[in-house]
């Protein structure tokens, strides 16, 4: 359950009372994280056997974009949600809390204290977020896979200054998504939700606005090497020009006074 949206899993080895600090890169963008927002972004999970549970061994798994940094707690045992061996919680957005907020709240950092032992206790100390054990998260994501891949697809940076190679494959995702989005809408037809309805179509209207801006970036790419060049410039002879420019600038005025008369004699 919610595979596609965490990295792979890691273990955790705690002995000793820790607070667990979550941060992200200021590269990533809020447009990213609006749609990240919507799935739990931590899932913290007890590794069964009592040896195991005396070592304090857990199992993290956590959203991409999200850097963990793990520090000593140097406080009292306190009350929150309470976990034994094969017991864990996700982290999620509060409910009704707006999107704004919880992005200015990620991004100052979201901090987790945890207190090991046969049974052991976590407490968020950032607010606009909420820890819901395991077997009550009801935040079930109910959406096509179509719906998934599409908004992966829009949400990828657009890069100004990519390769060739990096444009045709964000191309071929985009295309791939738009083509998959579009057979599922047709397969449901009316069978689809108003709402849901509307959401595809403006994910197809993105996706195609996306493609368009792609294609033309592509094809720019392999046959101009700067935007002040017309696209069926020749390369050789551009580097010759440079390179004819840079003599002029180093040799002498009565050097380059020569070469031109000679040339135009010719």
């Amino acid at each position: 359950m919610h595979s596609q949206f965490f990295s792979s899993p890691t273990i955790v080895n705690l002995s000793m009372p820790t607070r667990l600090c979550l941060s992200l890169p200021e590269s990533v963008s809020d447009f990213v994280l609006s749609e990240a927002l919507r799935s739990p972004l931590l899932e913290w999970v007890m590794l069964e056997g009592e040896d195991k549970a005396s070592l304090g061994q857990f199992i993290l798994r956590l959203q991409p974009f999200l850097t963990k940094q793990l520090l000593p707690l140097e406080s009292v045992r306190k009350g929150g949600v309470s976990r034994t061996a094969g017991q864990g919680f996700r982290l999620y957005c509060e409910v009704g809390t707006s999107t704004s907020s919880c992005i200015a709240a990620l991004r100052q950092g979201i901090c987790v204290d945890f207190w090991p032992g046969q049974t052991f206790l976590c407490l968020l100390q950032t607010s606009r977020f909420e820890l819901l054990p395991l077997e009550q998260d009801l935040r079930l994501s109910q959406e096509a896979r179509e719906i998934i891949l599409a908004k992966a697809a829009l949400a990828e940076p657009q890069d100004y200054q990519a390769s060739s190679e990096k444009l045709a494959l964000q191309l071929n995702e985009v295309t791939r998504a738009r083509i998959r989005l579009e057979a599922y809408q047709q397969a449901l037809g009316t069978e689809l939700p108003e709402g849901l309805l509307n959401e595809v179509w403006h994910l197809l209207t993105g996706l195609a606005q996306k493609r368009q801006w792609l294609l033309r970036c592509y094809n720019q790419s392999p046959e101009r090497p700067s935007y002040r060049l017309s696209a069926n410039q020749d390369i050789a002879e551009e580097k010759l020009r440079r390179m004819l420019e840079c003599y002029e600038q180093l040799s002498s005025p009565e050097l380059n006074v020569m070469v031109r008369q000679l040339t135009d004699e010719e």
